[in-house]
């Protein structure tokens, strides 16, 4: 019966020993053994991810097996990707460019929308005058083409078009010949 007690006592002091080491651990980690057993309980809860083996929280395990699924395929998911910014204020005082956007919130038919839209767009064209100048612009740009194809018909090479056949011809032809040297015969 002693050596039963002696070997209890033994084995007290030595988990006795585990124990202040432990808590000498913990407490330099900033920890305490409550919250441990807290993490503890919430990693119970914790689901498995069929696809990377990691622990998800299991109210959120349907839309994460779903993202993880597209990961393993290769595919990137970004739900909460911003919208790029209006481009709308770069044609604002255009008038040639008709929006179809309206800021305010326009209960009316949508047919008579457009007729305003557009006739204020014509008021625009008629105030800048744009219709007057599209002639003359277009005469222009006629005229520099012309000159950039003179340009072109100058500087302009002929080429001759070389076919697979071509490129084998001239390479037989050039191996015979090397052989003709190398052999001292006559060509």
């Amino acid at each position: 019966m002693d050596t039963r007690h002696s070997q209890y006592v033994l084995i007290s002091k030595r988990v006795e020993e585990a124990n202040q080491k432990i808590d000498s651990l913990i407490s330099q980690l900033g920890w305490t053994r409550e919250e441990i057993k807290a993490w503890a309980q919430e990693q119970k809860k914790m689901t498995l991810c069929p696809y990377s083996q990691h622990r998800v929280p299991a109210h959120k395990y349907n839309e994460h097996s779903k993202r993880c699924y597209l990961k393993t395929q290769g595919i990137i998911y970004k739900p909460n990707k911003k919208s790029l910014p209006s481009s709308l204020f770069f044609y604002q005082d255009a008038p040639s460019v008709v929006s179809f956007v309206t800021e305010e919130d326009s209960s009316t038919d949508p047919c008579q929308e457009y007729d305003r839209i557009v006739s204020a767009s014509r008021v625009l064209r008629s105030n800048k005058k744009m219709d007057d100048m599209g002639p003359i612009v277009i005469e222009k740009q006629k005229e520099k083409k012309k000159k950039e194809d003179k340009k072109r018909r100058k500087h302009r090479l002929k080429m001759k078009i070389v076919t697979a056949t071509d490129i084998q011809r001239e390479l037989i032809n050039a191996y015979m010949e090397e052989y003709r040297q190398c052999h001292g015969l006559s060509s």
